[in-house]
């Protein structure tokens, strides 16, 4: 992109760790599918097996809502170079209404590709035809949302948990991610998504409001050199750290008294 993909902005001391390197931009409407079809080289999966019952029965703090695809893509210029290797969480969309069920994407721009840089090209070619909105969820402040496009009262994070095997990661996600999304509660199970697949859940934060949690199989590397899992995280911005999940997951995943938790290499 440009310079500001060295930029990594970093946050407080409390935060140590936790970057931008890595930008997400939401598309949400009823034109998404067409939208993305249009703008990327990849083809974007039309239909999914949206069965909530699949993973329903996770508790009361944890709330399945629904299933998507993951997929990668190639984010070009008008002469078919790569700008970058975009990943992609799309969700297909139904006519209900209901929460959960509008037609959404995420865009994730590889490691070490943050800043706003892909909203900005991105947004000048959206119409109103399009039927699609832009969210560039990288800003958590108020003078970013001003610039950018970004909402104040939402913070964005990613934290993707790589091992040498699937076991080994899911493992590590029960003892050490599933526990704080649950609030404690050791009885608390999820469906681990298969590869190609997205799980989006409804979490009950400490401080009784709810965020969103998009699960998948999915490490920015090669299955050969690694797996794991990515989760995206979507909540209200809070001036206190102890109140956002996403710097709670952090900080216990790295923390030195954690003798089994994985070790924060930041960027790659």
């Amino acid at each position: 992109f440009t310079t500001e993909r060295f930029s990594s902005s970093l946050m407080t001391s409390d935060e140590v760790g936790v970057s931008r390197l890595v930008s997400v931009v939401q598309v949400q409407g009823k034109g998404t599918h067409s939208f993305l079809n249009a703008k990327f080289s990849q083809s974007v999966p039309r239909k999914h097996d949206m069965v909530r019952n699949a993973a329903a029965n996770c508790g009361e703090t944890v709330q399945f809502i629904r299933s998507g695809h993951i997929y990668e893509t190639g984010y070009l210029t008008s002469k078919g170079r790569i700008i970058d290797r975009l990943t992609v969480l799309a969700f297909p969309g139904r006519d209900s209404g209901i929460y959960g069920d509008v037609e959404e994407a995420f865009l994730m721009t590889s490691p070490g590709n943050g800043g706003g840089t892909l909203f900005n090209e991105l947004s000048p070619l959206v119409f109103p035809m399009d039927r699609v909105t832009l969210v560039d969820c990288t800003g958590v402040d108020s003078s970013d949302s001003a610039i950018s496009g970004g909402d104040c009262r939402l913070k964005t994070s990613v934290i993707t948990l790589a091992c040498s095997s699937l076991k080994d990661a899911q493992t590590s996600f029960n003892k050490n991610i599933l526990n704080i999304l649950s609030g404690g509660q050791k009885s608390q199970k999820i469906d681990f998504p298969t590869r190609g697949v997205c799980h989006h859940y409804q979490v009950r934060t400490g401080n009784g409001d709810y965020a969103d949690v998009y699960f998948t199989e999915h490490t920015f590397l090669p299955m050969e050199a690694c797996r794991g899992y990515t989760i995206l995280i979507r909540e209200k911005n809070s001036t206190s750290t102890r109140s956002n999940i996403a710097n709670v997951i952090w900080g216990n995943l790295t923390d030195e008294y954690n003798d089994e938790g994985p070790v924060g290499i930041g960027t790659l």
